[in-house]
């Protein structure tokens, strides 16, 4: 998050939540993400870009893309608990609650504020509710460990994530006046696609490492995980089909810790993720194939979405 879209953000604070203990609270927030270089203001600018938009407060639309997605990962970490450094995690989850509701209702009055002003294009409300529901939908699948399937896993990170990249898009697009309903649904897919990419990589970086937030601990069934659980009995790690059939603790589950991580590295499970990214990759990049204004904007939005990740 660049400092422009901070201020913008400090300014909503205020215009919603003056002289009040949350107004403190929710700066607090806003700065933590700036700290993590959120880009998701960046993406719908680079959005608007694309096709050309000319939105006289397009850098106000872009800093609500981050108020709601700075409420959707409170809501994320207080479901997994698995972030205790946050800010959001340290105030108690009432308090946490109170700013989740003060950041999505600012934000419903931010863009309902800059509908109002002049002859620019609209921001359907109705869209933007409807996308932010089916990312609180793929959060539900996520936590309620409805994932027994690739096809399953698929469904509830195109809703979880894949809907958050078409938030963020959609806000730039709109905003930017795109009528062509073949290029909406082109992008649409395109977005979908991207959060589908980056959810993979996050998932690959989850299973790698050791701490609160490998999804091992949480039972998640992730891409790479269901490839571990699927293994033939001759390959299996026991210890992790025993961790998740509930027929060992995760102090015991802990003990094996290292030989988990070896065979994770030699499972093929990493390699077998990378494939299925490497063919989301190339339906991304044939969908953005001709969109949009020119080769320079279609190349900055695919390195702000995947060239730095990749």
């Amino acid at each position: 998050m660049k400092l422009a879209t901070k201020q913008l953000l400090d300014e909503a604070a205020d215009r919603y939540m003056a002289d009040s203990e949350l107004n403190g609270l929710l700066k607090r927030f806003i700065a933590r993400k700036v700290e993590e270089q959120s880009a998701w203001a960046e993406l719908t600018m680079a959005t608007h870009t694309l096709f050309g938009g000319t939105h006289p407060h397009i850098e106000e639309a872009a800093a609500v893309t981050e108020m709601l997605l700075l409420a959707l990962d409170i809501v994320d970490d207080l479901q997994d608990g698995d972030n205790p450094e946050m800010p959001w995690l340290q105030c108690g989850h009432a308090v946490a609650l109170n700013a989740i509701l003060s950041l999505v209702f600012a934000s419903v009055g931010e863009l309902a504020r800059l509908n109002g002003q002049g002859s620019a294009p609209n921001i359907d409300l109705q869209v933007v509710s409807q996308l932010v529901a089916q990312g609180v939908r793929g959060q539900q699948l996520d936590i309620s460990h409805a994932v027994e399937t690739e096809q399953d896993y698929i469904e509830m990170i195109s809703a979880k994530s894949g809907s958050m990249l078409r938030l963020a898009c959609y806000i730039g697009y709109a905003a930017a006046g795109l009528e062509d309903t073949s290029a909406m649904k082109r992008m649409e897919e395109l977005a979908l696609t991207i959060g589908i990419i980056i959810q993979i990589r996050n998932d690959v970086r989850d299973i790698t490492r050791w701490d609160l937030k490998n999804d091992l601990l949480h039972k998640k069934k992730t891409l790479p995980v269901l490839f571990l659980l699927t293994e033939e009995a001759d390959d299996a790690f026991e210890p992790l089909l025993a961790y998740y059939e509930g027929r060992l603790s995760r102090d015991e589950f802990l003990l094996h810790k290292h030989a988990c991580l070896t065979h994770i590295e030699r499972s093929g499970c990493l390699e077998y993720a990378a494939v299925i990214e490497t063919l989301f990759r190339d339906r991304a990049e044939e969908l953005l194939a001709g969109l949009g204004r020119g080769p320079s904007e279609r190349s900055d939005f695919l390195h702000l979405t995947l060239g730095a990740a990749g």
